[in-house]
């Protein structure tokens, strides 16, 4: 779940989320290390976001702060990077960082199918590379999973895990029930993680 807030942690429990992103911002160590005991009382791992207003020296500490806790599942570097015209350089030197102060935990990014065409470059800078294919509306419900988990394995040559975020939403449609299953089984049956 995106925007987790602490208010939500026994919500996700309840709904079955276990992993979630936590954007550090300004937060104190202090305050970062007690919302990661927090979350891991819960069982509730986090992807720790790397992105947004952070400066290249507050990342490295964030990572070397917290990647001995046990509730880090990994880092967050982007979300639609390519989407959203990011400076690639920034985020190559992000997937470095990573890479050189925790080779534990993995590194995370999610890009848009509008930026499709740009999944090769994005997919090298992550260890887990996601897509999400909203359809924004049913006729592409049909088939769109397949086809964005399909290109993103092709940009990673199938050699690392891909995550399929389907739109559950309200933006410009209400996917029913059937239509999260059928968009669910599309990723996976596709080869989605």
């Amino acid at each position: 779940g995106y925007s987790v807030q602490p208010s939500d942690y026994d919500y996700c429990v309840n709904a079955g989320i276990n992993v979630i992103p936590y954007y550090p911002r300004s937060d104190s160590d202090n305050t970062i290390l007690s919302r990661l005991d927090e979350v891991h009382k819960r069982g509730i791992m986090v992807f720790i976001e790397l992105y947004g207003w952070l400066t290249a020296e507050r990342k490295k500490h964030i990572v070397n702060l917290v990647k001995q806790h046990p509730a880090v599942f990994g880092f967050m570097l982007m979300d639609e990077p390519a989407a959203n015209s990011a400076d690639m350089d920034k985020i190559a030197a992000t997937y470095k960082m990573v890479r050189n102060n925790d080779d534990v935990h993995p590194t995370y990014i999610v890009e848009a199918q509008t930026a499709s065409s740009r999944y090769n470059e994005v997919a090298k800078y992550t260890d887990i590379f996601a897509v999400d294919p909203y359809p924004f509306g049913r006729s592409k419900a049909v088939n769109n999973p397949a086809k964005h988990v399909a290109l993103a394995k092709e940009a990673t040559h199938n050699k690392k895990p891909i995550i399929c975020i389907n739109e559950i939403m309200t933006k410009v449609w209400r996917p029913t029930a059937d239509d999260i299953r059928n968009m669910n089984y599309q990723a996976l049956f596709a080869g989605a993680n």
